[in-house]
């Protein structure tokens, strides 16, 4: 890449094509590999026990070693590294799962660590500043949300026609895209503040962590109520009789909330805990109705509350982490992103594996419940704001 004619809309277009390979493999891991697993007869409690090594492998590998790795080997070499070290986990899943399916937890628990921590790799990149020019993040996240869209059309059908054996084609092809476009896109190490090279004083992360506690309570006990959506969704519907096609459809309209919310709602000012309120009280009544195994046209209907039980609860964490200072913005979304997007929900869905047979879509009751204590906290600091407010005086 030529770096003195870099301009912004060459680093979003560049940024976008990476975010747009890794949602596409990220859309056929999450969504179509459990449903080749179970077509080979592995267990749902095995495929969640996969799921749970997965998020502690990528919670692991991100937070001790991604930063150092870039730090040494340079964003595109990183890069390439973890695309080849996918393709080897995809490639063993395919060929030994079939014969041993004892290995699937192992071999999904090496692809978290090397697939899913492409997340945070490119997140590193789209706000990284490179010779002045820095990127639109909102543009570039949304691009990854169409491609997982796009995937789940385009997958649902192929996989009705031509059967299970196109997902490891589909993934090991986007693989090779990801190489090809990696040669693209390269960023220079940007030299650090001196200001974050100083230690924290003894005491202030723990202090600033239980500051955060509710904060954290809230939207980890929130994201953790989407597991049984994100990682069995594409099983129990299917048990529901919905062909490939139908599920894909499905799943699609949750991204297309989800792109437009990015959109709409980061122009306006999103004060966290009242979103938060309407974000857990909408996902109550979306898990109820997954619970109550309506048909195909509710479930579409449903699946619009993405926009606000996901996407604008996120806006709002985002905005509200704005508002910290450097140290303590970086200690928010490193826990939550460890915890609440790799460890909480992992292991929620490592329980829900040994229940998804034997109960279906009743498991949505324990994603209401998760839904309802985020709503409480999320109430409690509601009332708690406007009860400091009304104390003082004018």
């Amino acid at each position: 890449m030529d770096r003195a004619g870099l301009t912004v809309q060459r680093m979003n277009l560049l940024l976008a094509l990476r975010n747009v390979v890794f949602y596409s493999n990220f859309a056929a891991f999450a969504l179509y590999v459990p449903l080749y697993a179970r077509h080979f007869e592995v267990s749902t409690s095995v495929i969640g026990l996969g799921s749970l090594m997965t998020a502690l492998a990528s919670f692991v590998f991100s937070t001790f070693f991604l930063a150092k790795l870039v730090e040494r080997l340079g964003d595109r070499r990183l890069h390439r590294f973890m695309w080849l070290a996918s393709s080897l986990c995809v490639l063993l899943i395919f060929l030994l799962g079939k014969s041993t399916p004892f290995l699937y937890p192992i071999i999904t628990g090496g692809l978290g660590a090397a697939l899913m921590t492409l997340m945070p790799l490119n997140d590193i990149a789209a706000t990284t500043t490179l010779n002045g020019v820095k990127p639109t993040y909102g543009l570039v996240r949304v691009a990854g949300s169409l491609s997982f869209m796009v995937t789940t059309l385009i997958l649902g059908p192929l996989v009705d026609r031509l059967g299970h054996g196109v997902i490891p084609v589909w993934m090991i092809s986007v693989t090779l895209l990801a190489q090809v476009l990696n040669n693209s896109v390269t960023f220079l190490k940007v030299q650090r503040d001196v200001a974050t090279l100083q230690k924290p004083a003894p005491g202030t992360r723990r202090a600033s962590l239980l500051m955060l506690l509710p904060v954290l309570a809230t939207i980890i006990l929130l994201s953790a109520s989407h597991a049984a959506y994100n990682n069995f969704g594409s099983v129990l519907l299917e048990g529901l009789g919905l062909s490939g096609t139908q599920l894909s459809r499905v799943f699609a309209v949750a991204v297309v909330a989800e792109s437009v919310a990015f959109f709409v709602a980061d122009r306006f000012k999103l004060p966290f805990f009242p979103v938060a309120v309407l974000a857990a009280g909408l996902a109550i009544f979306r898990w109820w109705l997954w619970f109550s195994q309506p048909g195909y046209l509710v479930l579409i209907l449903s699946q619009m509350f993405h926009s606000i039980t996901f996407a604008t609860m996120q806006l709002a964490f985002m905005k509200y982490s704005q508002t910290l200072g450097n140290q303590t913005r970086q200690l928010l979304i490193s826990v939550y992103g460890g915890v609440g997007m790799q460890l909480f929900p992992g292991f929620t869905t490592f329980v829900l594996g040994f229940f998804i047979d034997r109960y279906n879509t009743q498991v949505f009751l324990l994603s209401m419940v998760l839904a309802g204590l985020s709503l409480t906290l999320a109430m409690l600091q509601v009332r708690k704001v406007q009860a400091a407010s009304s104390q003082v005086v004018p």
